[in-house]
């Protein structure tokens, strides 16, 4: 069975991620909820 963790896809859209996390902890408490929330959507 093929893993999924192999793809790079996979692994690039993780880092996007974590990108972003750290984006959104350098921001302003306010711009903070806001960018959270369309993060999730």
């Amino acid at each position: 069975m093929y893993k999924f963790e192999k793809l790079k896809v996979w692994n690039e859209s993780n880092r996007l991620i974590e990108m972003a996390y750290q984006l959104i902890k350098e921001l302003p408490t306010n711009e903070k909820y806001n960018a959270s929330d369309q993060l999730r959507r």
